[in-house]
This record gives structure tokens, C-alpha cells and sequence, in this order.
């Protein structure tokens, strides 16, 4: 699942799938934003050495 991902980023991304698996509801994520022009479509920043987005569909 994350064969592309650089290893310092894996961890981050790792605890935010954990995040989105606890949450029942998405105002439980932290650091989620609506993006602009989609009814369901989000994006979470990593934590990390580098600065990424993650999308999510819920």
C-alpha cells in the first residue's frame, strides 16, 4: 500500500489511516479540510519531515 511512500513519511501516514479508521464522524480527524467544489472530498496534511496531502473520499 505504501511501496511508493519515502520510509520518514510512513509512520505519519500510518497514524492518520488509524485516525480515519477511529473517527465516526470526519470533524474527529485532525487537520482535515473540505476541498472546495466536492460534496465529499477532503484532504488530511502529514506530520512529518516533509509537507504532503492526503485525499479522502467519505
Amino acid at each position: 500500500m505504501l511501496k511508493k511512500v519515502p520510509d520518514l513519511l510512513k509512520p505519519a501516514i500510518l497514524d492518520i489511516i488509524e485516525d480515519i479508521k477511529r473517527a465516526s464522524s470526519v470533524n474527529e480527524i485532525t487537520g482535515v479540510k473540505k476541498m472546495v467544489g466536492f460534496k465529499n472530498v477532503y484532504r488530511i496534511r502529514t506530520k512529518g519531515i516533509k509537507d504532503y496531502r492526503i485525499g479522502v473520499l467519505f
